[in-house]
């Protein structure tokens, strides 16, 4: 199957283009991560190649609708290349932005690992996007319609050549010279309205996400980095654990370290995981007795749970000055008492 034809557009103005596209590529993840929310009561019915591939293609999708548009609108490959690389950098900041946001220690840890995979990353999220921008392009001339943009002595209709003003029909198909209609107008308007807009709401979005992130870092994670800090001189490593409520009604994933108590005889240690921002259900920190290894993620804190809550004050302190001498020796001996054991089959 061949092209059908020749669709002559006026000339596309793709001043904005790059504003659209990272707009679309963080509206894309968005819609991703919304995906994903609501996917587990049913994606994990197929297989882990299914499940990737839908994955995939949800991110791939707006993608290849925006390539189909800007396929049929302009027969330039350099409008392509940069709305690909535009809708990849949407694509990598807002999801370098979610996994901060999302993760327990705010960021302190994650980016020593995001960072350096980050340009790799980023250069085959590129070119796995200009690869579906140009083939799109590609099918669309190859399989649909050829787009031409108009010259001054070009029919609108059928994009023939007549070669001089003095001519005021078409030779080719018989239409005006003057004809002022296209087919494809209404997307060269929409684009064009839609590109004055980004240009516009991209800088208030990167104002807004500047702030955000300002924000963030100050109050999240430059608190989790100092706690982290503090006890990585007493050997502790991060680990993952919850805060809780004194009930136990109210957890969230939080920042943790693990800390060995050297002296105890069975290998226990102490859990500290600490809460940067407040919050009306639960604390500050916890921290409680657990068993410490390599195979105990997260942590085993026993079939007793030996816990101190601590409030926004006191956690403070604990990261500005460290736990109080002979604080994990009192808390092993309170749960010895209690008759603390590991949990069974945890090793």
């Amino acid at each position: 199957m061949a092209a059908s034809g020749v669709r002559v557009v006026p000339p596309y103005r793709s001043r904005g283009l790059a504003s659209l596209s990272v707009l679309a590529g963080a509206l894309a993840w968005c819609m991703l991560v919304a995906f994903v929310q609501t996917a587990p009561g049913w994606l994990p019915r197929f297989s882990m190649a299914v499940q990737v591939s839908i994955n995939l293609g949800t991110y791939l999708l707006p993608a290849a609708v925006l390539a189909l548009i800007l396929g049929r609108i302009t027969h330039r490959v350099r409008p392509h290349v940069v709305a690909a690389l535009g809708y990849t950098a949407g694509l990598v900041v807002a999801s370098v932005a979610a996994a901060v946001y999302r993760s327990p220690d705010a960021g302190a840890i994650l980016s020593k690992v995001l960072l350096p995979a980050l340009p790799v990353a980023s250069v085959v999220a590129a070119a796995l996007t200009t690869g579906l921008f140009l083939g799109v392009r590609w099918l669309v001339r190859a399989f649909w319609f050829q787009t031409v943009e108009k010259t001054d002595l070009m029919c609108a209709s059928c994009g023939y050549d007549r070669g001089s003003e003095a001519i005021t029909r078409c030779p080719e198909c018989g239409e005006p010279a003057d004809g002022s209609r296209f087919r494809l107008a209404f997307l060269l308007t929409a684009a064009a309205r839609l590109q004055r807009l980004a240009r516009s709401g991209l800088p208030a979005a990167l104002i807004a996400t500047v702030t955000a992130a300002g924000w963030f870092v100050l109050y999240r994670t430059l608190p989790v980095k100092q706690f982290y800090d503090r006890f990585a001189a007493a050997g502790g490593t991060p680990c993952h654990e919850y805060v809780y409520s004194s009930s136990m009604s109210a957890v969230s994933l939080a920042a943790s370290v693990s800390v060995p108590v050297k002296a105890d005889p069975q290998g226990r240690g102490l859990v500290i995981s600490y809460l940067p921002e407040n919050s009306p259900d639960l604390p500050a920190m916890n921290i409680a007795v657990a068993v410490h290894g390599p195979s105990a993620v997260p942590p085993d804190v026993g079939t007793v749970w030996m816990c101190m809550i601590l409030d926004r004050g006191q956690a403070n302190r604990i990261i500005r000055e460290g736990l109080p001498p002979g604080l994990a020796e009192r808390l092993l001996k309170e749960a010895d008492d209690l008759g603390w054991k590991p949990n069974p089959g945890r090793k």
